[in-house]
C-alpha cells in the first residue's frame, strides 16, 4: 500500500462516520480531513470529485464483497445464483442503513445520474462474473442490461419498504419475468448492438 493509498483509506474511513449527518458530500470529506489533522486540500487531491468519489468507493466495496460471497457460494443453477447475488447486494446495503439511505437519496439527484448508471452497470457485471457467465456473444450484453433493470426495480422497492423478506420475494418475481422475456430481449439487444457496441464497452469499463 502506497502512502497516498494509506492516507486515502484513513480519510475514507473517517468520512464514512460523517456521512449519516452530512451525506455523501464534500463537507463530510473536509471535516474528516480536519479531524485527522491532514494538510488542507488533501481531500481534493485524493477525492477529486468530492462526495461522489467517496460514494463511488463505498459502492464499489459493497459490490466486490457481494460478488465475492456469491463466487464462494455452493448454490447451483444460474437463476438461483443471480438471485443470491442480488440478495447479497441488498444485505450489504442493509449492513448500515444510514449509509445506504443517504446513498439512495444522493443517487436520485440529477447531477448523480452518470454515477448511478456506472454503479448499476458495475453491480450487474459483478454479479454475472461471479455466477459465472461464460457467454461471449450478444447475450453478454443482454444479460447485464436485463439484470440492471431488475436491480433498479429492486433498489427502488427496497428503498420504500425496507423489508428484506418482501424485497426477496419481489426480486424472485422480477427474475421470473426477466427469464420469461430473456430470449426475445436478447434478440432485440443483438440488433441494437450492431450499432452502439462500443458505447456499452465504454460504460462498463468506466464502471470499474
Amino acid at each position: 500500500m502506497t502512502p497516498d493509498t494509506a492516507v486515502r483509506r484513513r480519510l475514507y474511513g473517517a468520512a464514512l462516520g460523517r456521512v449519516p449527518r452530512e451525506g455523501w458530500s464534500d463537507l463530510a470529506l473536509t471535516r474528516a480531513r480536519r479531524r485527522l489533522g491532514l494538510p488542507p486540500g488533501t481531500e481534493k487531491l485524493l477525492f477529486p470529485r468530492g462526495g461522489r468519489d467517496l460514494l463511488r468507493l463505498w459502492a464499489d466495496e459493497q459490490i466486490r464483497a457481494a460478488a465475492a460471497d456469491l463466487a464462494a457460494s455452493p448454490t447451483k443453477g444460474t437463476t438461483a445464483r443471480v438471485h443470491e447475488g442480488v440478495r447479497n447486494l441488498v444485505a450489504r446495503a442493509d449492513a448500515d442503513p444510514r449509509l445506504s439511505e443517504r446513498a439512495a437519496t444522493r443517487l436520485l439527484m440529477p447531477d448523480a445520474a452518470p454515477l448511478a448508471a456506472k454503479i448499476l452497470m458495475n453491480a450487474s457485471d459483478a454479479v454475472w462474473r461471479a455466477v459465472p457467465d461464460k457467454s461471449l456473444d450478444y447475450n453478454w450484453y443482454s444479460k447485464r442490461i436485463i439484470l440492471a433493470e431488475v436491480l433498479t426495480r429492486v433498489a427502488v422497492y427496497h428503498y420504500h419498504h425496507r423489508d428484506a423478506a418482501r424485497t426477496d420475494e419481489f426480486l424472485g418475481e422480477c427474475l421470473a419475468r426477466a427469464v420469461r422475456r430473456g430470449a426475445s430481449s436478447g434478440r432485440v439487444v443483438k440488433s441494437l448492438l450492431d450499432i452502439p457496441e462500443r458505447l456499452f464497452v465504454t460504460l462498463l469499463r468506466g464502471a470499474r
